[in-house]
């Protein structure tokens, strides 16, 4: 016989079915356990040497302990400090055994913040379209997760790399998303960069005032930050204006206060490079044509240890002027030609067609994706209004027989 507390647990069940057939299906992001990531990011671009040891000692640590996800952090760790002082050696050999591991692990986060460094590193070797592939790969990635800080640092890269082809109005649009994101996390270095990266653009395109009061407002926030990276930047590009000023003073006094702050701090070869290429330009412009030829031997043997192309393309420039100036025609016309050819190879139309195609190709891709997955969630809803009508009858039916038995 059928009791009342039998009829009740049959309800219940029913029920339990019911609203596990009706219920929103929800898959969490994957989310990093790694918080000390952004930190040590923070920690590489305010104090590098701090960020050297730690970045020694928890390789060690990660060895001796023989674990794992330690030593992938660590090799992340030794990554990120490569890239910031110009390692390239280190960089690539650190990065490809972070990647390795990462893949081992099915660890997405640590190997598209790798790939995010890897944007940075083939935009400072000039192979744009290499660059762009791994900011796409690493934008849908933190895309899917929504990690705004990371999704900053990817497009603030793709400004970079559209400044780099001259295409000022792209590369604007990137750097005006990082302040957009830069705002609403409350990233006050971000900020600092984005002022930078805006007064470099005015200053390009001769807007002068605007580039100076950008360029003040970006050495002001590094300044209050102590970071020292970036007021060597600033001090950099505001020797740019003034030169293009006519100022060859106050460019060379902006130029000496970078030095000293370079010199005083960490080896970050890739800021001197800059420096020495600035007191060149200065110096060719003063027609102290010796100096800059001194200079210039300094400056290329750092480009060329860093693999700097554009350094060298700037170099080879300056090199033109000079031969034109002591009237030898002859090492005028061999430089010229290197510097066309090297020109074409970095900005040239193939280079500029290969990257609106992997452009155009990811914007395909995701728009088929997310028509794949439209056409998914429609077929789950209608699976799923299919399952509950059927439910339904079914609970009425069973509803019918028990009260039949009772």
């Amino acid at each position: 016989m059928v009791t009342s507390k039998t009829v009740k647990q049959i309800v219940t069940i029913m029920f339990l079915f019911l609203v596990a057939c009706t219920s929103v299906d929800k898959t969490d992001s994957t989310q990093p356990d790694e918080k000390g990531l952004v930190a040590f990011d923070s920690l590489v671009t305010i104090d590098i040497n701090k960020a050297k040891q730690k970045a020694a000692v928890a390789l060690e640590e990660a060895k001796s302990n023989n674990n794992v996800r330690q030593l992938l952090k660590a090799l992340y760790y030794n990554t990120r400090v490569a890239i910031q002082i110009g390692d390239s050696k280190d960089f690539m050999q650190y990065g490809e055994q972070t990647l390795r591991i990462a893949d081992s692990l099915q660890a997405n986060y640590y190997k598209n913040k790798v790939y995010i460094l890897l944007g940075r590193y083939y935009i400072q070797q000039n192979d744009y379209t290499k660059a762009l592939e791994y900011y796409i790969d690493a934008e849908n990635y933190f895309d899917s997760i929504k990690d705004n800080d990371h999704l900053s640092s990817i497009y603030n890269g793709m400004g970079i790399l559209y400044f780099d082809l001259k295409e000022y109005e792209k590369s604007q649009e990137y750097f005006e998303k990082t302040f957009g994101i830069y705002e609403q996390i409350n990233n006050k270095r971000g900020t600092g960069v984005y002022y930078a990266n805006i007064g470099n653009i005015y200053n390009i395109t001769h807007q002068y005032n605007k580039a100076f009061e950008y360029q003040t407002k970006s050495l002001n926030v590094f300044t209050e930050l102590k970071d020292t990276t970036g007021m060597v930047s600033a001090y950099i590009n505001l020797s740019n204006i003034e030169a293009n000023l006519g100022h060859a003073i106050k460019a060379e006094e902006e130029l000496n206060k970078a030095i000293a702050l370079s010199d005083s701090g960490d080896d970050n070869y890739r800021l001197k490079e800059r420096i020495l290429l600035n007191y060149a330009i200065l110096y060719v412009g003063q027609n102290k044509l010796d100096l800059a030829d001194k200079v210039l031997k300094e400056h290329t043997v750092l480009a060329d240890s860093l693999k700097n192309y554009s350094g060298k393309l700037d170099a080879l420039d300056l090199r033109i002027s000079i031969a034109e100036a002591r009237k030898n025609y002859k090492a005028e016309t061999l430089y010229t030609t290197k510097f066309y050819h090297l020109k074409d190879s970095l900005y040239g139309a193939q280079v500029k067609q290969n990257i609106e195609e992997l452009k155009w190709q990811n914007e395909f891709d995701k728009s088929r994706l997310e028509s794949a997955l439209l056409k998914s969630k429609y077929q789950i809803e209608k699976d799923r209004g299919a399952y509950l009508t059927y439910t339904i009858v079914l609970v009425i039916i069973l509803s019918i027989l028990i009260i039949g038995l009772v």
